[in-house]
């Protein structure tokens, strides 16, 4: 009996089942091995909200980012003179009210946010946007809140950001 041949034929299945394992994995075919598809950025409701917020900016200067990270906008303060465990982990603590929220708009001069639009619908909670509000307020940044059901025109809007701002 020749066992060289059967063992290579044993080791040529068994490799032959590792590869086609990884591959329908994904491992081999390019396609990462995570339960993820595309979404869009923003809803019908929110795109078509977002044009009017366009057609209301006063000018070029002026732009209306969507869906932005509190934390690319608002830092925790941090206390360099202090670094103590107590301080880092306030500075930790407030870095979490932030890190996984996000923002309907921030409007931006210059590349400055200048205020924060919201436009709530049902998933808004009243008790977070009241904290969210408070954080951004803290940073001398108004939040301007408009209701998904009754969403002004373009001239309002601009009429409501200015007087804001003034």
């Amino acid at each position: 009996m020749q066992i060289a041949p059967i063992a290579t034929i044993v080791t040529l299945t068994c490799l032959i089942a590792i590869v086609l394992t990884f591959a329908r994995k994904g491992g081999l075919s390019g396609k990462a091995a995570y339960p993820f598809k595309p979404r869009p950025v923003m809803t019908d409701n929110e795109r078509d909200f977002h044009a009017t917020l366009k057609r209301a900016l006063p000018d070029q200067n002026w732009e209306a980012w969507p869906q932005v990270s509190m934390a690319a906008f608002i830092a925790p303060a941090r206390d360099t003179a202090n670094d103590s465990p107590a301080s880092r982990k306030a500075f930790w603590a407030s870095f979490g009210k932030i890190s996984n929220a996000r923002v309907d708009w921030v409007v931006a001069y210059q590349g400055q946010a200048q205020c924060i639009v919201e436009l709530d619908d049902k998933t808004h909670v009243a008790a977070k946007d009241s904290e969210r509000d408070a954080i951004v307020r803290s940073v001398g940044l108004p939040t301007l809140r408009f209701q998904s059901r009754n969403k002004p025109d373009a001239a309002t809007l601009r009429a409501t950001l200015l007087a804001a701002l003034a």
